[in-house]
């Protein structure tokens, strides 16, 4: 067992049993986030895959629940490898593990709302502290359209998530060549301008001009600007983080373009969501808000809103967007029986006449239905199994021209 001030123990010292550490971590409700270094590009390099560890330097707290803490011992196995440190007071007594995270946690990446592809004119709806109200704010007031530390719960769903998966602790000295590119450290890649330069066969960090021999020597200098000058000769204990970004998704992101664009909410940022693999759906909210409920307007919208946003014609794809108004409707919904046509499931489909102007020539049958279609062109409507439309007639168990009239009634009241 060693302890911060390097003395060394002639026992090996079993680590202390850390079942309740484990299970505060678990009942733990409040997501933890993670923050990486910016100016050397290594948040884009974890949300890339090019980095898929973290080192911290292991510290003490000046107190733990009222006691002062001295130091912390590292415990080593039979075998003289390191495997678990704790914190110890005055006495030399140990008060408590180490601060860490643990396997199988998940972190929040930190991000500000400028990085989450948000506008500076675009409005958050955010959560009043008091009452259940919101309250419309364009993204450049914000306190997190730059800083990433201060952006709102309320928004905690959009950042990208990774998962510890592996913890081990060493010496900031002891990394492997592979480790250091598992840091984000790049290979140049070799071409005649790397070459013309000198640059054949070295390494980078992101957003740095020096290149390096080696990928350890590039991680050594990074260490050096991101923990401070000395880090690196100075070789501390380090916590080693093995993580993958987050895949698992249960939020459905639903865009009402031309309810969003009446009531000038703002307009979604779709690509975002896409890239992210954040699934997502159309709708069209009510009536009051959207007087219309064409889901065709709807599809078009939300591809010409993404393009016009991101200023890229090829941002978003018809075959995403067909799929987010049928299939990604359905699965918001949890409607996982009728979310395609296939034996066994529901059959909610509609036919579309395609033997009308707006749908010719057939050159490409999902481009026509969602940058041409209109509810025009529906010729049959079916719900599980039974139409309810067919040539423009309803079979829905009442006559529409009652509900027509029953509305001009209401209106007409109201007046």
């Amino acid at each position: 067992m060693e302890n911060s001030c390097n003395r060394s123990y002639n026992r090996i010292v079993i680590p202390p049993d850390h079942l309740f550490h484990h299970l505060l971590n678990y009942f733990q409700t409040t997501m933890k986030r993670i923050s990486f270094n910016d100016k050397y590009g290594l948040t884009k390099a974890v949300l890339e895959g090019r980095k898929t560890q973290e080192r911290r330097i292991i510290t003490c707290p000046s107190f733990y629940k009222g006691i002062e803490v001295r130091g912390f011992y590292v415990y080593k196995n039979m075998e003289g490898k390191a495997v678990d440190a704790t914190l110890y007071d005055e006495d030399e007594e140990v008060i408590a593990p180490c601060p860490r995270y643990e396997i199988g946690e998940v972190l929040a990446i930190a991000q500000s709302y400028k990085d989450l592809g948000y506008k500076p004119h675009d409005f958050l709806y955010l959560s009043e502290s008091k009452g259940c109200g919101l309250s419309a704010i364009e993204a450049h007031e914000l306190k997190g359209w730059n800083n990433k530390q201060y952006i709102l719960s309320d928004f905690e769903y959009l950042l990208s998530k990774l998962q510890i998966t592996n913890i081990r602790i060493e010496k900031l000295q002891d990394i492997s060549e592979e480790d250091c590119m598992a840091e984000g450290i790049r290979k140049i890649e070799s071409n005649k301008i790397s070459k013309s330069f000198g640059f054949y066969n070295s390494y980078e960090i992101p957003n740095q001009f020096p290149v390096f021999d080696s990928p350890r020597e590039a991680y050594s200098f990074l260490t050096e600007q991101v923990f401070g000058k000395g880090t690196w000769e100075s070789n501390p204990w380090v916590w080693v983080y093995d993580f993958e970004i987050y895949k698992k998704k249960k939020l459905t992101a639903v865009t009402n373009p031309a309810s969003n664009l009446k009531l000038a909410s703002g307009i979604c940022p779709t690509k975002r969501f896409v890239d992210e693999g954040i699934s997502m759906a159309i709708g069209t909210d009510g009536p009051a808000s959207n007087n219309c409920l064409d889901m065709f307007r709807e599809m078009f919208l939300t591809s010409a809103l993404a393009k016009v946003r991101e200023m890229d014609a090829e941002c978003v794809s018809a075959d995403e967007i067909l799929y987010m108004a049928t299939t990604g409707g359905a699965h918001a919904m949890q409607l996982f029986d009728c979310d395609s046509l296939a034996v066994g499931k529901k059959a909610d489909l509609v036919m579309i006449d395609l033997n009308q102007p707006n749908m010719q020539p057939e050159n490409n049958i999902v481009k026509n239905l969602v940058y041409s279609g209109s509810k025009q062109n529906v010729k049959l409507t079916m719900v599980n199994g039974k139409v309810l439309y067919e040539d423009q007639k309803f079979d829905i168990g009442f006559d529409p021209a009652d509900i027509y009239r029953r509305a001009n009634e209401i209106i007409r009241r109201m007046k």
